[in-house]
């Protein structure tokens, strides 16, 4: 049964539902999906899955460059959580903030110039998420 989850969800492509994640104690938040292209339908890089020990950290996206960026999924212990995406390495400047299966294209250049990128984001969740 699970094996055929799985296949249905890899022949969804990129709009498959958020992976479920075992366990209370480190719940999931979010899942978002990267892709070298604007767009968000060509060159799709994987996803990222948030847990709340990741809340508040700011993560870079260095391995590869990425032109878009869509919110695929928001778990119950997400809501009221925000996806906040950067064109810094180091989430200094002004936030982006990614709407629930919307896709956000990077429209300015980031550090190292050239093609406009995401390169870092963070979860930022009410202390009571």
């Amino acid at each position: 049964m699970q094996l055929a989850i799985f296949l249905t969800s890899i022949a969804a492509g990129t709009n498959a539902a958020v992976v479920p994640r075992q366990g209370t104690d480190n719940p999931r938040l979010a899942q978002f999906r990267i892709f070298s292209d604007v767009g968000c339908s060509n060159l799709n890089q994987g996803f990222y899955t948030v847990d709340r020990d990741q809340a508040g950290t700011c993560s870079q996206l260095n391995n590869v460059p990425v032109e878009s960026i869509e919110l695929q999924g928001l778990e119950t212990a997400g809501q009221g959580c925000e996806l906040r995406l950067y064109y810094s390495e180091d989430c200094a400047e002004e936030a982006v903030v990614a709407d629930l299966n919307v896709c956000k294209d990077a429209t300015e250049t980031g550090p190292s110039g050239g093609t406009p990128t995401w390169n870092s984001w963070q979860m930022v969740c009410p202390s009571s998420a």
